[in-house]
Formats: C-alpha cells, structure tokens, sequence
C-alpha cells in the first residue's frame, strides 16, 4: 500500500495584475504538508500560466498578514496573499 502525503488547504488571494492574470481575487489550494511558499507558487503557476511572467521577482508575499519570502513555510488554514511589487518615485 502507498503512503499518501498529507495535505493541507490554504487560501490564496490575489491583488492588480496577479488578480487579472487569474481572473479572481482568491481561491483555495490544496497542498502537501510542510510545503513553502514557492511549493504553492508553483503550483498556482502549473494552475495559472499567465501568473508565470508575474510571479517570483515581481511579487510580495504576505502570510497571515505578515510579509515573508519564498521559503516561509506554510501550515493549514494559513492565508497567503499575493502583490505586484509597489513602485513611487
């Protein structure tokens, strides 16, 4: 028999350009245990193609209302929100 990997469900919300590219400003993704960021931006990537251009250097990422990078790992229920960077000048 197979070992199944556990899984866990996080929210994904997407603003601007991230939001366009994916036609919604949030949804739910399902992903293995003791993933990161970059596992669930991958993911979402395969998902969405378009948020391939977007993605990785030009986005802030935001767990649970604080910032983190690709690396932050992730727990069940968390929420991850997704930004284009901020410009101003």
């Amino acid at each position: 028999m197979r070992n199944r990997l556990r899984q866990m469900k996080i929210r994904v919300k997407f603003f601007a350009s991230h939001r366009e590219a994916v036609g919604k400003a949030e949804e739910e993704l399902q992903i293995e245990a003791n993933s990161k960021v970059k596992d669930a931006m991958d993911r979402l990537v395969s998902r969405h193609p378009k948020l391939g251009g977007l993605m990785r250097k030009n986005s802030i990422y935001s767990l649970n209302r604080s910032i983190v990078d690709e690396d932050a790992k992730l727990s069940d229920g968390d929420v991850l929100a997704i930004f284009p960077p901020v410009g101003g000048g």
